[in-house]
């Protein structure tokens, strides 16, 4: 068995950043978890406006635990709009963070310190048994096809328990299976290919559907393809933003419009 290491360093240098071992060692320790928090496998020096960065975001992340349990948090919907007939086929869910004393909070302030606590498991499941009881409200409606999507992050996607919570979030709520779209991007899935085919068709085997987000931006290749049980790639952002002056992008986009092609 190979194994790759990778390694973060923090450096602060005596006397400005320290007189102390301890003051040295902590500011150190800073300066490393602002290493990780900028992908790991690197370093960087330790400056003074770290340490209140690193304090604004213990102070969030304390507010955050908290928010579920305080219900700060909310869903808003993005329809997904037919480009032909104009029609909403499905909607995504958005959390948002209305904090009582910071107001709304952007989902990339939040979004990345729950990744890094671990709380985005919790989040995530909340958002999820949200989502399955609006998708239950809009069938009885009589929006029967009707689809709503959920993002599913790199934390929630390796968790063993996965399947039990969405099976639960469905049964508590009652929409029909194929009423949830789980969206995982290609990049977790690459991360270990294997595994996450076996949990893509273990939930497919549940009846909801899968979608592949920011498909084309990492390292998947056709034969993994085949093998996942996808209902829809959505291809990234980045071929659709210049689609109009690069031709290679219109056709990849002009495919995933079609029918059989990778997706919208």
């Amino acid at each position: 068995i190979e194994l790759y290491l990778t390694c973060s360093v923090g450096i602060a240098l005596m006397p400005d950043d320290g007189r102390q071992v301890y003051d040295l060692l902590m500011n150190a320790e800073t300066a490393m978890a602002t290493a990780k928090r900028g992908g790991g496998n690197g370093f960087r020096f330790y400056v003074r406006e770290m340490n209140a960065n690193s304090a604004e975001r213990i102070a969030m992340e304390s507010e955050l635990r908290h928010a579920v349990e305080r219900d700060e948090l909310f869903l808003q919907f993005q329809p997904c709009v037919d480009a032909a007939t104009l029609k909403t086929i499905g909607v995504e869910a958005l959390v948002r963070w209305r904090h009582p004393e910071r107001g709304l909070i952007p989902p990339d302030r939040f979004i990345p310190i729950a990744d890094e606590s671990g709380l985005i498991v919790d989040i995530g499941e909340w958002v999820l048994r949200q989502s399955c009881r609006q998708a239950k409200g809009w069938h009885d409606q009589g929006y029967a096809d009707l689809s709503v999507s959920v993002n599913v992050s790199a934390v929630q996607f390796a968790q063993p328990r996965l399947l039990d919570t969405v099976n639960r979030a469905l049964a508590d709520a009652g929409p029909p299976p194929q009423a949830l779209t789980l969206e995982i991007t290609e990049s977790v899935i690459m991360h270990d290919a294997e595994s996450a085919v076996g949990m893509l068709r273990a939930l497919k085997h549940m009846g909801v559907r899968i979608s592949i987000d920011d498909f084309g931006t990492g390292y998947s290749s056709l034969s993994y393809l085949k093998q996942i049980p996808a209902d829809e790639l959505k291809i990234d952002k980045s071929f659709v933003m210049n689609m109009l002056a690069d031709e290679a992008d219109g056709r990849i986009v002009v495919a995933g419009s079609t029918p059989n092609g990778v997706g919208g």
